[in-house]
């Protein structure tokens, strides 16, 4: 039985090699055309489970973590705008802009008592405190309690503004807030 040899050979190695290269190509556009039909599949899912769910999201901060912490292990930022899905699905993205806002003013009011340094503990209660006496924000809100973690999440989401306020851990493992001005800086 004769090998192919030389110039034969190459020919038959080159085809082969095209036949596997065309073969690859279907079997990732195949997959790609799968996975594509999955995503969407998963994500009308996701959208018809939040609407169903839109009030205990609201009402309930555990959920509401577990429903948070699930989108992240997707890469889905319900935060990523006020204009998106999430937002007029859930309303989540104001919720949590309000928190950041009314979190800057609490820090102001109370950097000549605290020097700038309040623990999460105390920025939440003050947080609790002004949104229950603030009957626009109840109905606004929507009853939405507020939780360390959404306090974290607000304030991580106002990160883009600048570094002026940031949440620290101390040796003691508590989360406190600083909130400094930040000073231009100016070179000579």
């Amino acid at each position: 039985m004769r090998r192919g040899v030389g110039v034969q050979r190459k020919k038959i190695k080159q085809q082969a090699k095209r036949a596997y290269e065309d073969k690859g190509k279907e079997l990732t556009e195949a997959n790609l055309a799968h996975i594509t039909a999955q995503m969407e599949s998963f994500k009308t899912h996701l959208e018809e489970f939040a609407r169903k769910r839109k009030h205990q999201i609201s009402k309930d901060p555990l959920f509401r973590t577990q429903f948070q912490k699930l989108c992240a292990k997707l890469g889905i930022d319900p935060l990523a705008s006020n204009k998106g899905f999430w937002a007029q699905i859930l309303g989540v993205g104001n919720f949590y802009y309000e928190i950041g806002i009314q979190s800057i003013h609490i820090c102001l009011a109370t950097r000549s008592k605290n020097g700038g340094l309040i623990s999460l503990d105390d920025l939440c209660t003050k947080l609790r405190k002004i949104r229950s006496s603030n009957k626009s924000l109840k109905s606004n809100a929507e009853g939405m309690q507020v939780t360390e973690e959404d306090v974290e999440r607000a304030l991580k989401s106002l990160e883009p503004l600048g570094n002026g306020i940031k949440l620290v851990t101390d040796p003691s493992g508590s989360h406190r807030c600083i909130h400094l001005p930040i000073l231009p800086t100016f070179k000579a």
